[in-house]
């Protein structure tokens, strides 16, 4: 019996440990990483098993002794291999270019798929070795792994990340523990019972190695590194950079860093005096970083919202109740109260995020307490399906950084948030004349925001709307912004646009009456692409094939195939490969 009780411990401790590993990834590295846990413990458990098959004998010797060895094993190399991690790093954008990186990340496999290879073994040796008893073997194995996917979840909020990974080698040594009392409990009928002094002993140094490794969390030296190449890696960079929060749930790592030199505006017109208020800066998973802005409690007018983008909404529907889908730090919240909305509803899916905006208190307006704001801990695609008010502004909100598409880097991404399924979701929540407001990033040739603009297009056309009366487009120097309305755009409404963008310098790109000569004349292009796109898609009798011969893959993502970062086309491949080594980002990106 006891033995079961190590094998249940072992496979908690493997699976918390490789799902732990996911996230210890996402923020080390980037969301690519998190997918490779998965082959690494396949890569472990695959050649455990090739082992027990070449060595057959291994099932005729003591496989309690054995099971004990493994189980240290597994607890050693989980700390070997995460400690290798932080101390020989993996450089994901410069393997293109140095091959050292490759050797580097070879290491990297054979260290972490160890552990797993440690407990496969394990696992196998009692199924080839006690055929008879594979149903308890089965019931250990799984409830465990069941208990340790739990504890994945758990762990991280009460000791972090790093902690979990020590609390996985300590269920190891817990496990190796239980083996070697079940050989004690095996020779008690023929030894003197004292015997069980000894495994008290070892129980109790068990428990205090468990308070060691699990004091060893706060130690800097333990501290995951992140890439250079994150958003808060290039904060901390700044010279008065200060981390003034950190915390850890199952999903997410949430930071906020303080320096002067942060500054964000998006979406800002040249023509603007406005300065933007002191921010910090709040980053998941070490990148994205959005702004928190120091405002005062109660606020309601700002200088600085008069020059952005996103203030145009609230131009057209002043005194509005607004839906913000996915705010993070709140500057699309804080936008729209400037701007005079009545209500908002913020809807945030990371309960962190709203504790990090909250922690900052008055300095940043107490703008999750503030009374005009009701905040929803719901993935923003749940709520607007689920929620049955009316809005007459929702707003999702663009907290996402700028990159480049070409290399097809996030194309493995899915975002359901920008799907033709969920923009029609956003639809249905507004009132008759209400304006669902999208943001996306300038790329020339258009992608990323003529996607956004393609998604526009054929959510009206599912709700029975007339895409090219219903849609307006206008653009800075680094955004494009989207206005879908809930039926056709007045003529008052459109004038109301181009009086709000000419003395901003905003750049028309699409309106229902749109002449060729109004566009590209503040942030001038070579040619006016985003005009011509957007025209030719509206225009397009079949949009297909448009598609088809565009340069990117902008066709509109559906659930059921939720990219909205893949842009790439397989012609694009010679272009591509002919810009490797030329820019800053590997494989021509």
């Amino acid at each position: 019996m006891i033995t079961y009780i190590g094998l249940f411990l072992l496979s908690a401790a493997t699976l918390a440990f490789e799902v732990n590993l996911t996230r210890i990834f996402s923020v080390a590295q980037f969301y690519h990483f998190a997918f490779m846990i998965v082959s690494l413990a396949l890569l472990g458990f695959g050649a455990s098993g090739t082992l027990i098959t070449l060595f057959p004998r291994l099932k005729e010797r003591d496989p309690t002794r054995i099971l004990t060895l493994l189980s240290w094993g597994f607890a050693l190399t989980t700390n070997g291999s995460y400690a290798l991690t932080l101390y020989v790093p993996f450089d994901s954008l410069r393997i293109a270019h140095d091959w050292r990186q490759g050797v580097v990340l070879a290491l990297h496999y054979v260290a972490l798929a160890t552990p797993f290879f440690c407990s496969g073994t394990a696992v196998g040796l009692l199924l080839v070795a006690r055929p008879e008893k594979a149903s308890r073997t089965y019931a250990a194995n799984l409830t465990g792994s069941a208990i340790g996917c739990l504890l994945a979840v758990v762990a991280p909020s009460l000791v972090g990340g790093e902690g979990t990974v020590f609390l996985s080698a300590v269920l190891g040594i817990l496990a190796a523990l239980a083996y070697r009392l079940s050989r004690i409990a095996y020779r008690l009928s023929r030894i003197a019972y004292r015997l069980s002094h000894i495994a008290s002993c070892i129980l109790h140094l068990a428990s205090c190695l468990l308070l060691i490794l699990l004091t060893l969390r706060p130690l800097p030296f333990l501290e995951i590194h992140l890439s250079p190449y994150k958003s808060l890696s290039y904060a901390m960079l700044y010279p008065d950079a200060e981390l003034i929060f950190r915390r850890w749930n199952g999903f997410s790592r949430v930071d906020v860093v303080r320096s002067e030199s942060i500054r964000s505006l998006p979406g800002r017109g040249f023509r603007c005096s406005g300065q933007p208020p002191p921010q910090l800066g709040l980053t998941v998973d070490g990148d994205d970083l959005s702004p928190i802005s120091h405002v005062p409690p109660g606020f309601t007018s700002l200088e600085f919202t008069d020059c952005l983008l996103t203030a145009l909404p609230y131009r057209l529907r002043p005194d509005a109740r607004v839906l913000v889908l996915e705010p993070r730090g709140g500057f699309d919240v804080l936008v729209a109260l400037a701007e005079g909305a009545r209500a908002v509803t913020a809807v945030e899916a990371n309960p962190l995020i709203v504790e990090a905006v909250r922690a900052q208190g008055e300095w940043a307006g107490n703008l999750y307490d503030d009374p005009r704001v009701t905040v929803v801990l719901e993935e923003g695609r749940a709520y607007a399906r689920r929620a049955r008010g009316r809005y007459d502004v929702v707003v999702l909100s663009l907290t996402a950084p700028q990159r480049p598409v070409t290399s097809g880097a996030y194309s493995l991404a899915e975002d359901y948030r920008y799907t033709v399924e969920a923009f029609t979701d956003y639809l249905a929540r507004l009132d008759e004349g209400g304006l669902l407001v999208v943001t996306r990033w300038l790329q020339v040739p258009p992608s990323e925001a003529l996607r956004a603009f393609a998604l526009s297009v054929e959510a009206v056309g599912r709700v029975g709307g007339d895409p090219r009366t219903s849609i307006v487009a206008l653009r800075s120097y680094q955004q494009m912004l989207i206005l879908v309305r809930r039926g056709a755009f007045t003529k008052g409404e459109l004038e109301a646009v181009r009086a709000f963008a000419a003395p901003r310098a905003f750049d028309l790109v699409y309106l229902p009456d749109i002449r060729a000569d109004e566009v590209n004349r503040y942030n001038v292009l070579p040619v006016p692409d985003y005009y011509r796109a957007c025209r030719g898609l509206l225009e397009a009798e079949d949009r297909d094939a448009w598609y088809r011969a565009y340069s990117f893959d902008v066709t509109p993502p559906t659930d059921d195939r939720p990219f909205f970062g893949h842009f790439f086309k397989w012609r694009q491949a010679p272009e591509v490969l002919a810009m490797v080594g030329h820019t800053w980002q590997p494989f021509g990106g």
